[in-house]
């Protein structure tokens, strides 16, 4: 017979799922043995909801859910930098990366430059995940960008890359 006392805290997210960013989702009374972690219903380690962890540690995470919660948590740009993924091309448009997931589909990203300088001169760098199946598979950073163009129904708004032309930028 097992014998379980009732938790301290059970946290959840807006689904009724199990999850806390900052702590345990499920945390028991006492020194902290037996609280479950989770990250939207995904049981993960307290070092990745602390913090703890590297990019060596997701390239190494046999779990595709734990390592993609790994890398929301690292996140996705700082990710692809720190883990030296791959230049697919560079234009005008931006940068294309790529780094490949084993067991998963590989993450795709586009660097844009926001047009509009901040009030000390300096530019913002967003990253931008594209979907690598689109336009025959990315590219180019120029098809990535245009990939990033959707309607509400989430079809591509360019029927061929090429057809997006950024006349004015803002």
């Amino acid at each position: 017979m097992i014998f379980q006392h009732k938790p301290k805290a059970i946290h959840l997210n807006a689904t009724n799922q199990l999850h806390n960013l900052n702590g345990p989702a499920i945390e028991y009374y006492g020194k902290g043995l037996g609280n479950i972690y989770c990250i939207n219903a995904i049981r993960v380690d307290r070092k990745i909801i602390e913090g703890n962890f590297t990019w060596k540690d997701i390239d190494s995470e046999s779990n595709v859910e734990v390592r993609r919660v790994m890398i929301q948590k690292y996140g996705q740009a700082k990710y692809l930098l720190d883990s030296n993924a791959k230049v697919v091309h560079q234009d005008d448009f931006g940068t294309l990366y790529r780094k490949e997931q084993e067991n998963d589909e590989h993450i795709m990203m586009v660097k844009v430059v926001n047009s509009t300088p901040k009030a000390d001169g300096s530019y913002n760098d967003y990253f931008l995940r594209v979907d690598p199946k689109v336009y025959d598979g990315l590219k180019t950073a120029h098809a990535a960008v245009a990939s990033t163009w959707r309607r509400k129904d989430g079809s591509l708004v360019f029927k061929k890359s090429n057809d997006y032309v950024c006349e004015v930028e803002s």
